[in-house]
């Protein structure tokens, strides 16, 4: 899917340079040994006895990381070799003073063991011979030894099981959903006034981690904040907010409440909708399509955004379902869509796009404000002399329920 390189990159994981190496696809599922040597001017690197290349070395200390994408990769084995032959070992488990906590588990289970057979000698009335009692605690000791072992072994079998979601987890994730959105909603009151000021045109951004910005290094990194700044950077004098109503873990039903209820009063010129990530693919039809007649009715203007995801995610075999959901409800009410996954999809090989499958970086927030700069003046006709707020009609017309086209 991704080609083999070498790169630069700026800081928020944009590519400047690239060189690409003629190397065969690795196979999986078997270790492969990579080995960097430092010269005193450049770097050599090879792949199981394979060189690769040679890289100029920067002067003074050198960071080195390791980053995989969405399918999983293990390191281990990190050795270090210094010039001065002194050796350094990264195995990633957790082998500080193993040795003497596995001794002192023994040590402390035997003495039980010992005092235990002690007693029950004890309670004998006849003699038992010291080769009996040898041979008790030998058989002591090996049950002992048997049962520590499958411990330790444990934690490596069991090591990839992750506990299924329960009741207590659920309502926990539902208390940390709930208190953001408290916190998100404080904060939208605290910056804006819930009438639309003079001379504004004011976004309404909903949807729920993406949307918040989840993965950049900063607030001003989030897509939000620098689709902000584009627009107001090319406006010839108004003024254009962006209320970012983003919430975490949220659906389109919780989107849907929230605008009803905490933001009801909330004036806004007209909102993007970016969801479908979290959402069951059998409610979404009915929750989007409720959501967008709640906008309309209110005279905010939505536009739907597919939201997108990294080409290696896996997590969500339906989003195209959910997007093709999405364009529907759009085309019933007339209402322009942005394709964001296909859009980053082909900017795939400009740089570090993805923290996870759905959660972007800081340059893949740039390249979301970026599309969204060049198309929103035109897909809202953001005249400039026709602020603050316009009146639109939606362009379906009312249908009674039983009439409307499936979603």
């Amino acid at each position: 899917m991704f080609p083999n390189l070498s790169y630069d990159a700026t800081t928020d994981g944009e590519f400047t340079k690239i060189k690409d190496f003629s190397l065969q696809p690795l196979t999986p599922n078997v270790w492969h040994q990579a080995r960097l040597i430092f010269m005193n001017d450049s770097v050599v690197v090879t792949l199981d006895g394979l060189r690769i290349g040679v890289f100029q070395r920067l002067p003074g200390s050198q960071r080195i990381g390791f980053r995989g994408g969405q399918s999983n990769v293990w390191i281990d084995e990190v050795i270090l070799t210094g010039r001065d032959g002194q050796v350094r070992t990264e195995r990633f488990s957790n082998m500080q003073r193993q040795y003497q906590r596995l001794a002192f588990v023994f040590a402390g289970m035997l003495v039980l063991t010992i005092a235990w057979l002690i007693a029950a000698l004890k309670l004998h009335t006849y003699t038992t011979s010291l080769r009996h009692i040898g041979m008790g605690i030998g058989l002591a000791v090996s049950l002992l030894g048997c049962l520590v072992g499958a411990l330790y072994l444990l934690q490596y079998v069991r090591g990839g099981d992750f506990p299924r979601i329960g009741n207590d987890e659920a309502r926990e994730e539902a208390y940390w959903i709930n208190s953001r959105l408290k916190e998100i909603l404080a904060e939208i009151r605290s910056r804006y006034s819930a009438e639309v000021p003079p001379n504004v045109f004011r976004l309404l951004i909903l949807g729920s981690s993406q949307t918040w910005g989840a993965g950049a290094k900063a607030d001003e990194d989030t897509w939000v904040r620098q689709l902000e700044s584009r627009l107001n950077a090319s406006a010839h004098g108004p003024q254009v907010e962006c209320i970012n109503a983003g919430v975490s873990g949220l659906r389109a039903a919780g989107i849907l409440q929230m605008v009803r209820t905490e933001l009801g009063d909330m004036k806004a010129t007209a909102a993007i909708v970016n969801l479908s990530n979290n959402d069951p693919a059998t409610t979404f039809a009915q929750d989007l399509d409720e959501l967008v007649r709640e906008l309309i009715s209110r005279n905010i203007r939505p536009v739907l955004m597919l939201e997108a995801n990294s080409l290696e995610g896996r997590q969500n075999a339906d989003l195209e379902t959910k997007h093709a959901v999405a364009r529907v409800v759009a085309a019933h009410h007339g209402l322009p869509v942005i394709d964001m996954k296909a859009y980053l999809a082909e900017r795939k090989d400009a740089g570090f796009l993805w923290w996870d499958f759905v959660h972007l970086t800081s340059f893949g927030q740039r390249l979301v404000a970026d599309k969204l700069a060049i198309d929103l003046p035109q897909l809202l006709d953001m005249d400039p002399t026709d602020f603050p707020r316009r009146t639109w009609k939606s362009g379906a017309s009312e249908l009674a329920p039983e009439r409307r086209p499936p979603l």
